[in-house]
């Protein structure tokens, strides 16, 4: 299941439960760049450059992956 952020964090997070329960597989794109839910085992994430960077605190996107993946737990593609 593909999900964004463009939607409240209640239907994000309704959605990985959702395919967590149809053993199905969830990727999150993590835009637009805002507060990422703490339901993250098994999502891969699929940030920008940008949005890692914000997302991360990090101004080298490779960097911010590394931290992103480290702080959630998830598989980060940027």
């Amino acid at each position: 299941m593909l999900l964004a952020q463009e939607v409240p964090e209640e239907a994000v997070v309704a959605g990985i439960r959702a395919a967590r329960a149809g053993g199905w597989r969830v990727v999150l794109n993590p835009a637009p760049a805002r507060r990422l839910p703490d339901e993250l085992e098994g999502v891969v994430l699929t940030p920008n450059a940008d949005e890692a960077r914000e997302l991360a605190g990090e101004q080298d996107a490779e960097a911010a992956a590394r931290a992103l993946a480290a702080r959630t737990g998830a598989p980060v593609l940027v």
